[in-house]
């Protein structure tokens, strides 16, 4: 198992703020990352966390990045993901959930329904639930 699915993305600067506005403006380039967002760093931390316990299937809600990026995690680990989202979610994005061998349930109008709906099928799975932004080892695996 890799020790890590996330890349070290490139900062740059901005010569042109620095230059009219006297600046130092700095970019973090995480659309770079295998799932095109930082949210694969909290996935891969909170993910790993509960894999080392012995879990083996996932069930989040999100309208795009989170679950992307939960989908890669757990294609790599080699465990079940569902990804619970609304109706509004893009039909790309659905597809490229489901491209990364993730199962996607579309629930409800909004993301609350989405994740009212992930919470229950993780207590009835004995899934772990993972949400979108709100959780300590997502926070770590972000900073």
């Amino acid at each position: 198992m890799n020790s890590t699915f996330y890349t070290v993305t490139p900062l740059y600067t901005s010569s042109k703020l620095k230059k009219e506005q006297n600046l130092n403006i700095y970019y973090k380039m995480e659309c770079s990352q295998p799932s095109g967002s930082f949210k694969i760093r909290g996935m891969e931390t909170l993910c790993r966390h509960h894999f080392a316990r012995g879990k083996r299937s996932f069930v989040a809600s999100s309208g795009g990045n989170a679950g992307y990026s939960l989908a890669y995690v757990g294609k790599q680990l080699g465990v079940k993901v569902k990804v619970v989202v609304p109706k509004t979610t893009s039909v790309l994005m659905i597809a490229k959930i489901k491209s990364l061998g993730a199962s996607v349930q579309i629930v409800g109008d909004v993301w609350d329904e989405a994740d009212q709906y992930a919470r229950k099928v993780a207590e009835e799975t004995d899934a772990v639930y993972v949400p979108p932004f709100d959780d300590p080892l997502l926070w770590k695996g972000h900073a």
